[in-house]
């Protein structure tokens, strides 16, 4: 089944400015003149899943069409092996320009560190310089996400990264319950007790993602800013100081442990591999219109159910790539001895709808079709076993560019609707740009993940978690290092803010 979008996300219409129209033909020539002039090379990306069929054939189209006399190869892993490679090639000096990359991954490698430590290349400079098209796309929010101590670190997707907390109901349920809008946890546990009451057969609701207790399913919700998921800190959104707070030890915490744990115990949430006896699930979903969607739910079987917003007058907290996803952007390696060629060949993906279709999609007629400016597989071609397409292309994903698929659905939005909404609605946390540096307190975080998990989420998760021992469990994490990496924590957000004020 072909991926259509890795995450949920929303697009934002971005300024382009292109140097190339701009220039005489003479100047052309000479451009054209110094790209053919330069010296070959072979450029080296380490890429996560595995490639197609027809890979390499596109990729020399892609390499021959940018004119930078390059040759493209594209080293391909499975996710256990990516990190490691990445690693061990950096290392032992092996051969290898560019990686993905994002944010870091609890043992298995720590991309901000890499950094730190001259492993991956400083691109402040370099991307102005040599990356300009890409530079003008991204917004001042996107670059604060990428830079480490300052420093442009590296280099995200063009697409702005939103996830709206929401609820699906299926429709005929919504329909029998005249259910109109769902705005808080209160009135979405109205509805599971109603499911559960009524409905046999039928799991009334289940949690998107695959855990009953999330820290993002409450944050913004309440008011917080999430400044670091993995160790559940937090701080209020309208508290200019940034008090750094242990989720556990705010009043919200053991309201929404109430909650979940009350839900998983009346049997109103279950975890289920399809959606096809499931009458609602809540998440984060990148829709921000409260419409009614079709979800293939289960073998190709598809249902409709009505999706609302909760809590949507509350802002959210924009994604940022180096706090959401494992693998999402791109860094050079420092060892890389080409580093200018790599920049370019990315620069160049990003100057143009016929450079970016032609890496995305492959080569027109062949591995997609165009029908009124929207993508379609040619006949005979299945979508998950499409020659070229389906690789894992985040990294490269560009808003204003994108194409959509001609099956999907249209919900009618422009672009100016899409951006008041992000304006309105959506903000970069304003911590953007701050990353811990956790060597001195590194074991005191393990171990503080590890007991969170044990003691909080999983049991959350199963609903058997005492709500007596609540604050038993507060001073058992306090005692193991809490305070210690809050003081930290905020010792180093506090520099940070008097650097950046």
């Amino acid at each position: 089944m072909r991926v259509k979008r890795i995450i949920s996300l929303l697009l934002m219409s971005l300024t382009v400015l292109s140097v190339l129209t701009s220039c005489t033909n003479e100047a052309e020539r000479e451009e054209d003149s110094f790209e053919t002039a330069l010296p070959p090379v072979t450029l080296t990306f380490y890429m996560f899943e595995k490639d197609k069929k027809d890979t390499k054939e596109v990729l020399d189209k892609v390499a021959q069409s940018s004119n930078l006399n390059i040759i493209l190869d594209f080293k391909w892993f499975g996710y256990e092996d990516y990190f490691r490679n990445v690693e061990r090639a950096i290392a032992s000096n092996d051969k290898l320009d560019a990686f993905i990359c994002g944010k870091p991954v609890p043992g298995a490698i720590d991309f901000i560190e890499m950094f730190r430590e001259g492993k991956i290349k400083n691109l402040t400079e370099l991307l102005p310089q040599y990356a300009p098209n890409i530079l003008s796309q991204l917004s001042d929010g996107d670059l604060n996400s990428v830079r480490i101590d300052g420093k442009i670190a590296f280099i995200p997707p063009i697409l702005p990264m939103v996830d709206c907390l929401g609820v699906n109901i299926r429709k005929d349920l919504a329909d029998k319950y005249n259910i109109t809008s769902v705005n808080t946890f209160n009135e979405y546990e109205n509805i599971l007790e109603k499911i559960k009451e009524n409905e046999k057969g039928i799991i009334p609701g289940t949690v998107r993602g695959g855990t009953n207790y999330n820290l993002e399913l409450f944050a913004n919700a309440f008011g917080y800013i999430i400044l670091d998921n993995k160790l559940a800190l937090v701080y209020k959104w309208d508290d200019p100081k940034m008090k750094v707070v242990p989720w556990e030890q705010t009043p919200e915490f053991k309201e929404t442990a109430n909650l979940v744990n009350s839900w998983v115990k009346n049997g109103y949430l279950e975890q289920v591999e399809t959606l096809d006896k499931t009458g609602s699930f809540m998440g984060r979903f990148g829709t921000f219109e409260e419409r009614t969607i079709d979800y293939t739910v289960k073998e190709g079987k598809k249902e409709s159910f009505n999706y609302y917003l909760l809590y949507n007058n509350k802002k959210i907290q924009r994604k940022s790539p180096m706090n959401f996803l494992e693998l999402c952007s791109i860094a050079l390696s420092s060892n890389s001895e080409n580093v200018e060629r790599t920049l370019m060949f990315l620069n160049w993906v990003q100057s143009g709808q016929e450079n970016y279709d032609l890496l995305m999609y492959g080569i027109l007629e062949k591995h997609y079709l165009l029908k009124d400016g929207r993508v379609a597989m040619p006949e005979g071609v299945e979508e998950d076993r499409n020659p070229y397409y389906g690789w894992f292309s985040l990294p490269f994903r560009n808003a204003n560019f994108d194409r959509e698929w001609v099956d999907e659905y249209d919900p009618g939005n422009t672009m100016e609707d899409i951006t008041q909404f992000l304006e309105k609605y959506t903000s970069y946390a304003p911590h953007e740009g701050f990353y811990h540096d956790y060597k001195d307190i590194r074991a005191l975080c393990d171990n503080r993940m590890q007991l969170y998990r044990n003691k909080i989420e999983i049991e959350l998760h199963n609903g058997t978690f005492d709500m007596e021992k609540a604050d038993s469990i507060i001073e058992e994490l306090e005692k193991a290092g809490t305070d210690r990496i809050v003081l930290e924590t905020q010792r180093q957000l506090d520099n940070w803010k008097a650097l950046n004020e």
